[in-house]
């Protein structure tokens, strides 16, 4: 707890200060003073109180392009009953790579590929007459990079090629972009999960968006960054609005609570409405000290009176955050771990109002884990990142669902040793 005060403190004195805590209900106008007749005897005029005018959502963003587009969200259970359910990310990857024809355009940014029948696919669309272009973290091979290096060739000015991302910087982004011939049907796959054998024993979610066309640009783009091996944070670290969604890339030039995106999320939450109660909910493999200061806001949102449901990986979730999230006091927050498997999900959701009284509902999702490595430069490393805000009411309601599902049925209650 001393860790918790010392940090809220240091953000009070860098201009970041926490939120103060919403009104639990919505001010009323002020009473319109009454004018005194005149001594002319002229009438009382009639007084009309001026409404409160009821705050709108802030999403979609003003600025949003508007476009015919789809969205679905795919989970991968480990414990699930039938192979579809274990398997479902890589696979749903291979189908979308298998259903590009003769003269389109597969574009694939992957930490790790592993997984059987990936190299196959992709060869097989080559072979078929698409475009193939693949990109694999420098750290990663293997018999599946193995084969595509024989197939394709490493010449990116060939139509097909496979090579490792220049530059010494963890590429952890993955996105899978496809489009058939003079850029017809753009689909867009972004996942927390890698097309890896390990990946099958882990909990992961992936987003597969149909007809973003600003989306599909934006990503297009960052993988040319990535093939020319661009290191540095100002150019890597961009962001856009779509017509489905916020996308932003990493690592950004600047990190820490002034910068932190999940953090801008968390303090434009309004906990208390009228009787209803703001839920904010994580799925994050990730939670390291570098980021306490989310630790923190998240204790303020739950004394505050938010619901905050959290569960992650238990190797993964770095003294002291543990013990800070679960400590006796204002803001003590019941802590889950995922049960038998890996939590390998990057998902926070909020469901309920913002800052200004408007509803919430909106999820942010993709490959950023809640590190300093993830967000900008750390002593070990920076990653290549992606976090997409998503704001459709039934897509967020799926990583809602499968959120208090994980909980409920898949979880043990983190208990200090």
């Amino acid at each position: 707890m001393k860790r918790i005060l010392a940090a809220a403190a240091a953000l009070a004195m860098t201009g970041c200060g926490l939120a103060a805590p919403a009104p639990t209900s919505e001010p009323t106008s002020p009473t319109p003073a009454v004018s005194t007749p005149a001594a002319s005897g002229e009438p009382t005029p009639t007084q009309t109180p001026t409404a409160t005018p009821t705050p709108t959502s802030q999403y979609p963003p003003a600025d949003a392009p508007v476009a015919e587009t789809t969205q679905e969200v795919i989970f991968s259970v480990p414990w699930g009953k039938n192979k579809s359910q274990i398997h479902a990310i890589p696979e749903s990857a291979i189908k979308i790579i298998k259903g590009v024809p003769k003269g389109g355009t597969i574009t694939l940014s992957m930490f790790n590929m592993t997984y059987p029948g990936s190299a196959s696919a992709l060869i097989a669309a080559h072979r078929r007459g698409v475009n193939v272009r693949v990109l694999i973290n420098y750290e990663s091979g293997g018999k599946q990079y193995k084969a595509l290096v024989k197939a394709l060739g490493t010449n990116t000015k060939n139509r097909s090629w496979v090579k490792h991302r220049a530059g010494k910087i963890r590429m952890h982004s993955k996105f899978l972009l496809a489009s058939e011939s003079n850029g017809k049907k753009l689909v867009v796959w972004t996942a927390s999960g890698n097309m890896t054998k390990r990946g099958v024993g882990q909990a992961n979610d992936a987003l597969i968006t149909t007809g973003d066309k600003a989306l599909y640009d934006f990503l297009n783009d960052q993988f040319t960054l990535l093939r020319k091996g661009t290191t540095s944070n100002k150019k890597l670290g961009r962001t856009a609005v779509t017509a489905t969604s916020i996308v932003q890339t990493y690592p950004i030039a600047n990190g820490g609570p002034d910068n932190d995106p999940v953090l801008d999320m968390l303090n434009d939450v309004q906990c208390v409405h009228g009787e209803e109660n703001t839920i904010v909910r994580l799925a994050q493999l990730y939670l390291t000290d570098e980021r306490g200061y989310l630790v923190d806001r998240l204790r303020e949102l739950k004394a505050e009176g938010c619901d905050v449901r959290i569960i992650g990986h238990e190797e993964c979730y770095y003294p002291p955050v543990p013990e800070n999230l679960t400590a006796a006091g204002d803001g003590k927050i019941k802590l889950y771990f995922l049960k038998g498997y890996a939590l390998h999900n990057k998902i926070t959701t909020i469901t309920g109002w913002d800052a200004a009284g408007a509803p919430l509902k909106i999820a942010m999702v993709g490959s950023h884990n809640l590190s300093l490595r993830a967000l900008t430069s750390h002593e070990v490393g920076t990653n290549d990142e992606l976090s997409l805000i998503i704001w459709n009411p039934d897509l967020v309601d799926q990583y809602n669902d499968y959120v208090d599902d994980v909980i409920k049925n898949h979880s043990k209650v983190y208990k200090k040793k």
